[in-house]
């Protein structure tokens, strides 16, 4: 099973919503796609989303922007996770064993009722609060050490002159859209949708 780009920029998406926002003002959502080099109009799609599930309002008008529809320890990442995406469904028998001839009798219904299970239960033991909290990530880094037996993750130096992201969504772990195998092998992550921009017109050539 693999998370979609949906799922994973939801969650982003709603925790920027909560660092923005100062207690008055709704967040513009431009703000936001240009400090994640994303597009406009698919923030805007996922917002839709969001929306449908009563987790955001939207506010017109000149200063209008979004905010959130329920304080933020009142949302479980579950609820992003599946407004983005629908429910979290690992293998179509899980939800639907009636689409399946065989399910009474098939012996691997059962591990994936349990993964599905699992995933879900992960999800709903944390709050957007807690993701946005700026101790999540050292908070997390522990628990996934007690977990899995898995040393912190270092965060890669950064390049001479560059200045260090604002964003402390995620430990860097390597280039973007290229993640590791447990043996550490090159593994293709699916990339993020980008901006797109208009490349310029090109000069013709005066003929003599």
């Amino acid at each position: 099973m693999r998370i979609s780009t949906r799922a994973r920029y939801a969650l982003r998406l709603m925790v920027d919503l909560v660092r923005y926002f100062d207690g008055s003002a709704p967040v513009h959502l431009r703000k936001i796609a240009e400090d994640n080099d994303l597009s406009h109009g698919y923030l805007e799609q996922l917002m839709i989303s969001l929306r449908n599930a009563s987790l955001v309002r939207g506010l017109s008008g000149r200063k209008g922007g979004y905010v959130l529809a329920r304080p933020a320890e009142d949302i479980t990442l579950t609820e992003i996770v599946e407004a983005a995406i629908g429910p979290i469904n690992v293998v179509d028998c899980v939800s639907f064993p009636e689409n399946c001839g065989i399910y009474a009798e098939c012996k691997t219904r059962p591990i994936w009722v349990m993964i599905n299970h699992a995933v879900r239960e992960v999800l709903d033991s944390y709050t957007l609060a807690q993701m946005a909290d700026d101790r999540w990530l050292e908070t997390m880094s522990r628990r996934l050490e007690e977990v899995t037996g898995a040393r912190p993750v270092q965060p890669l130096p950064t390049r001479a002159g560059a200045q260090p992201s604002r964003h402390t969504l995620e430990p860097v772990t390597a280039a973007r859209g290229v993640g590791s195998t447990p043996c550490g092998r090159p593994m293709p992550v699916e990339p993020a949708p980008r901006k797109k921009t208009r490349s310029a017109p090109r000069s013709k050539k005066s003929s003599k």
